[in-house]
């Protein structure tokens, strides 16, 4: 007994002495941020504990670093997420119900602490991104295990396959399918980008490296969120072109993505869900500011609108009313705004009981109705910076991010969520701050020679 415990001692010993060898050639910072990385997929609460952490170990460390910091100018990419959050606390102090605008205050302040977080722990030092990128790929990976393999123990249960579909996929750990397959999708660009080229199919972890891919790709057809599944696709076939030089290998990686597609669709779960969210016969719907003139849905009419039509409607009443009654310039305020949708939703018959408290599924719109016109082109000039940085700088991934979340946005508000806005600011931060460091580190290569 006294051998087996000394064996065990010794094998544990080891195990300890390997990560720790592992990790020793890593920095706090580099550390700290897979750290936070790493929470992003799971829980809201296990993440922002995470995230929080992070934040008082860089605050801890800008002590050593203040009088540089003093002395430096500003980047851009801190002055436009503050400006936003400042947008935000303006329009809630200045809306009508000011308690729920600082409800929103509170989640939107995500926008001043993950950017500074993040500068304080990368910007202008040696970060290993890999390092960053698998972490989050083992994290999703991990996330998504649990959630099958509690999927299937429910199966066992005597529930439906249903559970492993949708929301219910989630639901567990609360975890909404949009967040789910966005994390995916990321992993999925990142592996694509930096394990997979023409020789791929003769490596060792060739095999490895594509039954990883087809998992995410199978967990993001259970997501079944349409808008993530479509966009992703066509941007991830471009990635695969670009990333594959031989005609044989692309062939071959079309007709794997198109087999699995058509294996997905097979199952009814995933091909109705396409087939009634696509559904679009709602061309005749018009907006009116006089209540007796609006079109009021039937019960049976709001259980046959799809996912597409209702976006349709949504869309047009946020911009219709938004106009029609001066709001467009500054929005109806955080705190106000949904209480006017859901007033609108309750004209056309589409409340109560059915899309009340629903926000208007087009980030765009969403910030139009919300802060006005003034609130969305500083939203897009945003966008647009970081898109235009990454352009100028050949960041391959954080362009492929950008073009992903660029088009979701039309079909989800993706920073009315917690999760959402981390996912976003996170990593849009950390695609700038790594396009800034490496732009940097090629300037002083040509000043040297």
């Amino acid at each position: 007994m006294a051998f087996k415990s000394a064996n065990f001692t010794m094998y544990f010993g080891q195990i300890k002495h390997t990560i720790y060898n592992s990790l020793k050639k890593y920095n706090k910072s580099e550390l700290v941020l897979a750290a936070m990385i790493f929470g992003i997929p799971f829980t809201i609460n296990f993440g922002n504990a995470l995230l929080i952490v992070g934040v008082i170990f860089s605050l801890y460390g800008f002590r050593s670093k203040f009088g540089a910091c003093r002395n430096s100018r500003i980047p851009y990419f801190l002055i436009f997420p503050t400006l936003l959050f400042l947008m935000i606390l303006l329009s809630a102090m200045f809306s009508k119900d000011v308690h729920a605008g600082l409800v929103q205050v509170e989640k939107n302040i995500l926008f001043i602490i993950i950017p500074l977080a993040l500068y304080l722990l990368s910007y202008n030092r040696k970060t290993d991104y890999s390092l960053l990128f698998k972490v989050f790929v083992i994290a999703n990976f991990t996330i998504t295990l649990i959630l099958i393999l509690a999927g299937v123990f429910r199966i066992i249960d005597g529930e439906t396959y249903e559970v492993l579909f949708f929301h219910e996929l989630g639901s567990i750990l609360d975890l909404h399918p949009v967040y789910i397959a966005l994390s995916i999708s990321i992993s999925m660009f990142y592996i694509t980008q930096y394990h997979i080229d023409d020789t791929i199919i003769q490596k060792k972890r060739g095999l490895f490296v594509i039954a990883l891919l087809s998992y995410f790709y199978m967990v993001l057809f259970l997501c079944a969120s349409k808008s993530v599944i479509i966009i992703f696709t066509l941007i991830y076939v471009f990635q695969l072109f670009s990333v594959i030089r031989k005609q044989k290998i692309k062939l071959f990686a079309l007709l794997a993505i198109t087999a699995l597609m058509v294996n997905f669709f097979s199952f009814s779960m995933v091909s109705d869900r396409f087939i009634e969210g696509l559904h679009f016969n709602i061309l005749k719907f018009e907006p009116t500011e006089k209540i007796e003139n609006a079109k009021v849905f039937t019960n049976k009419e709001k259980e046959e609108i799809s996912d597409l039509e209702l976006r349709y409607i949504m869309f047009k009443i946020g911009l219709f009313h938004t106009i029609k009654e001066n709001k467009w310039i500054w929005g109806y305020g955080i705190g106000d705004v949904q209480d006017h949708i859901d007033f609108y939703y309750m004209i056309y018959g589409l409340a109560p009981g059915w899309f009340e408290g629903y926000n208007l599924h087009n980030q765009y719109v969403q910030y139009f109705v919300s802060y006005g016109l003034m609130g969305t082109i500083f939203f897009l000039v945003y966008l647009v910076y970081s898109v235009i940085l990454a352009l100028r700088t050949n960041n391959k991934l954080a362009l492929l991010f950008l073009f992903l979340v660029v088009f979701i946005f039309l079909f989800e508000s993706l920073l009315s969520r917690n999760k959402g806005i981390v996912i976003f600011l996170f990593f849009n931060t950390l695609f700038i701050i790594q396009s800034l460091n490496e732009n940097r580190d090629i300037g002083n290569q040509r000043n040297s020679k």
